[in-house]
């Protein structure tokens, strides 16, 4: 249900809410929590106001046609996207993104398509040594099953969900055209000898096409997640699926290539989400391992090719091998959400059952044992936890593939594993958080990305080298703008970690008093100056002074309980405070946090609209301020206040009815705004009336994230399947907005006299706290030989010094003093006379 289109929020919300009741536990304690909470954080911005999901393949169309129309009126040119990453991992328990499935190359164990989870379709032709992506212009497209034909291998089929459930490609995945008319695909079956034979499961059913897909009939009217052929007779066909109204596990069998299909059994409480193996040694054979709830239930075997099955592996609670544990003694797991299963097609007593871990027999299941561990063993048998396909080449034997959610390891002895996804851009991003301004002139700079499955990243500048910094789901992290060595990271069931080589490492949420409700993806942020202070969101928000080594509570049910969803300190004014409830309202604080005052209902958009999206504080302006709406009526999206939301103006203008997620005002410009959408991003300053497409070389996804990375003059986005992209700003912001050093008491000095001294500098890369000095030359003129004669430092870079000269400085009419900052050493000089 949760990858349907026509699945609705808040219908899941309210059947997830329900069985969290029954069960009288804590809803983060049922099984599939994780995974609930993640649909829901992503689609919640995105429905309407019943809950529906959006068309995406409507709203891919309106992203194209904007590119279009923008590309010829040569408005995308100055967008120059290229990826950053992550593309490459250390293998391990680490990883890249999900993967789902892969396609074979019927003859070339060189050749292999990749189903990735939100990227497309990959491929790779020197055993994955180099992918490349096949979808990027299609949109984004969850590939769950791919299947290339044997008797012609240029004939590929991806199916899964996105703007279509079914793609076919003649020239071997180059271009793809899309099969209208299914619902989301699960399993591809192509008839060996006759291509033209197409017969695929889906969530409403089995169709069936004679014509290689132009259409499609439906032969079987239930629910089925796989189609698989008995290995040797391409006629007869097996699938098998569980009632969800009663429980019962039921097999059905095709003996004329999917034309009729007849129920062969069923049996009484068998299990759910079956997985089906068969192999070509034992023709005859069909395998099916099924779970309850999240756990093992057992695998049923049939020895007349599907006419009959017997339970012959019972799970107990000492053979769960679908538990984290690495000696299965639970009943707990993943297997409602990650599991595989397959049997050694040239040796079936060889079988590989994966969920957490991956477990294989050698003896037709009589003894079992660890194949590889999803943490803390040798790196050749830890792979990534949360298995999705596990599958033997049809070229070369015993080696076997497997997909998790970090990536593809593979195997020749189901023993030692080998992770091969690496130039694969698949990253699911939810945040990222470039280098602080403050951090320009740091020889080696870096920045930190949250991943769903694959924890945060920190991505060492220039090298490009990334390393895994914990695991996870990673969501929001901060970079402290006075120290580079010290940064803040999340993850789920909002945890909130300090790394620091500074003031140590330290769990700090688990110091806020009362461990509060949280959502899913836990928002926080620094205060901009003062570097040590933090605003973390719970169902109230909370403070620090110190690093997060002590909270208090500065507010009183703001949302009537119900978690803060962001939270902004203004830059300009660190008093004004803003704090967002997507579904209730837009608050703001001008006092630090002590009251608040509701703004929603000043915005003209937001009656008819469904929520909030973003909220962003202008830099130099804390009563500017800039809003999105959710799934706002067409020329309703974006608004505008410039005095701190008292009224609220419409810039929306020719912007097309698109999903916005994320905007960013520029500063040192002309209040540069990028505003990032599903599939493309805009562009407008002051001086514009309307948008401009700024997506040039971005592929067409879900777009999660907009930062500015001042140390390069970058625009940086997170997208939901691509990883991280970035691209040149459209203006390079003016750094020196504006300085002066003022000589009060004249401009010439005796030895030892008193100088008074007034400065003041407005600049994008000082630090809020930053410690300035008043520098004399030597009698040339020249600073490399100066002498600093006071210091001082100022909050809001700007100060006086009065200082006496040194008494023994010597006299001339070429001295000249300078004022230096020390984070950024920037100077305004003034001539002075020692006579």
């Amino acid at each position: 249900m949760l990858s349907r289109k026509d699945a609705n929020l808040f219908k899941v919300q309210d059947a997830f809410n329900k069985a969290a009741q029954s069960l009288r536990v804590d809803p983060s304690k049922v099984k599939g929590y994780k995974q609930f909470r993640r649909w829901e954080r992503f689609w919640k911005s995105r429905v309407d106001a019943n809950g529906n999901l959006p068309d995406i393949n409507k709203q891919v169309q309106v992203a194209r046609a904007y590119r279009s129309v923008s590309s010829k009126a040569k408005m995308l040119t100055e967008s120059d996207w290229q990826l950053v990453g992550p593309a490459t991992s250390d293998g391990g328990s680490g990883g890249i993104g999900r993967i789902l499935t892969l396609g074979f190359h019927p003859a070339d164990a060189d050749v292999f398509y990749v189903g990735t989870a939100a990227g497309g379709v990959w491929k790779t032709v020197d055993a994955g040594k180099r992918y490349v992506p096949l979808m990027d212009a299609i949109g984004p497209f969850s590939a769950s099953s791919i299947a290339v034909s044997k008797s012609n291998p240029s004939l590929v089929l991806a199916g899964g969900s996105g703007p279509d459930n079914l793609y076919k490609s003649t020239d071997g995945g180059q271009t793809w055209q899309p099969v209208k008319g299914l619902p989301a695909v699960t399993s591809i079956f192509i008839h060996p000898s006759n291509p033209d034979i197409i017969v695929v499961s889906t969530y409403k059913g089995i169709y069936r096409s004679v014509n290689q897909g132009i259409s499609f009939s439906v032969v079987l009217n239930v629910e089925v997640t796989k189609i698989i052929q008995k290995p040797d007779n391409p006629n007869t066909l097996y699938t098998c699926r569980t009632d969800g109204s009663t429980g019962t596990l039921e097999f059905y069998r095709s003996l004329d290539a999917g034309v009729s299909w007849v129920k062969t059994q069923s049996i009484a409480n068998g299990g759910s989400n079956p997985k089906m193996a068969v192999a070509k040694a034992s023709p005859d054979l069909v395998e099916v391992a099924t779970v309850n709830g999240s756990a093992l239930k057992g695998i049923y075997r049939s020895l007349d090719a599907g006419q009959s099955y017997t339970q012959y592996f019972i799970a107990t609670n000492t053979t769960n091998f679908l538990s984290y544990s690495f000696t299965p003694n639970d009943n707990g797991g993943m297997g409602s959400f990650a599991f595989a299963f397959t049997v050694n097609p040239n040796n079936p007593a060889h079988k590989y059952i994966g969920s957490v871990n991956t477990w294989r027999t050698l003896d037709n299941g009589s003894n079992w044992s660890l194949a590889n561990r999803w943490c803390c063993s040798v790196k050749e048998n830890t792979v990534h936890a949360d298995k999705h396909f596990l599958g033997f080449s049809p070229v070369v034997p015993n080696r076997l593939y497997e997909t998790n959610d970090g990536g593809i390891y593979v195997t020749e002895d189901g023993n030692n594993w080998t992770d091969i996804t690496n130039t694969m851009a698949i990253s699911q991003v939810y945040h990222v958080s470039p280098p602080p301004p403050t951090h320009k002139n740091v020889l080696s700079t870096y920045f930190l990305l949250g991943l769903q499955d694959n924890g945060s990243k920190k991505n060492l500048q220039p090298s490009n080298l990334w390393s895994d910094v914990e695991g996870g789901d990673g969501f929001m992290s901060a970079i402290d703008y006075g120290d580079p060595n010290t940064f803040y990271t999340s993850l789920q069931g909002g945890i909130i970690n300090r790394r620091s080589t500074t003031v140590g490492d330290a769990a700090i949420s688990a110091k806020i008093p009362g461990r509060p409700a949280t959502i899913f993806d836990t928002r926080f942020c620094i205060n901009p100056r003062n570097s040590k202070s933090l605003i973390a969101c719970y169902n109230d928000l909370y403070r620090t002074y110190d690093q997060g080594n002590s909270w208090q509570k500065i507010t009183n049910n703001l949302f009537f309980g119900l978690e803060v969803e962001k939270v902004e300190i203004a830059t300009a004014d660190t008093n004004v405070n803003v704090a967002m409830h997507s579904g209730i309202n837009l608050m703001r604080s001008t006092d630090g946090g002590l009251t608040w005052k509701g703004l929603v209902n000043n915005i003209g958009g937001w009656i008819g609209a469904q929520g909030l999206v973003d909220v962003a504080i202008h830099p130099r302006d804390a009563n500017k301020m800039y809003v999105i709406l959710k799934q706002a009526v067409a020329g309703k999206a974006v608004w505008k206040t410039t005095d701190g939301g008292s009224t609220w103006s419409n810039i929306t203008s020719n912007l097309p009815l698109l999903n916005y997620t994320s905007i960013a005002v520029v500063d040192g410009t002309d209040d540069d705004l990028y505003l990032a959408a599903d599939f493309g991003v805009f562009y407008r300053n002051n001086s514009m009336s309307q948008w401009e497409s700024f997506s040039q070389g971005l592929p067409v996804t879900f777009l999660n994230e907009l930062k500015v990375n001042y140390t390069k003059n970058e625009l940086l986005v997170a997208t939901y399947g691509r990883g991280l992209w970035k691209t040149p700003l459209k203006v390079i912001p003016n750094e020196y907005k504006s300085g002066s050093v003022q000589l009060l008491n004249g401009a010439s000095f005796a030895p030892g006299a008193e100088v008074q001294v007034k400065f003041k500098f407005n600049r994008l890369y000082f630090n809020y706290d930053n410690q300035f000095a008043l520098e004399i030359s030597d009698a040339a003129g020249d600073f490399s030989k100066s002498t600093v004669i006071g210091t001082i430092a100022s909050f809001n870079n700007e100060g006086f010094f009065k200082v006496s000269l040194p008494a023994n400085i010597g006299c001339g009419s070429s001295f000249r003093m300078r004022v230096v900052a020390s984070a950024v050493r920037i100077q305004q000089a003034r001539r002075v006379v020692l006579p």
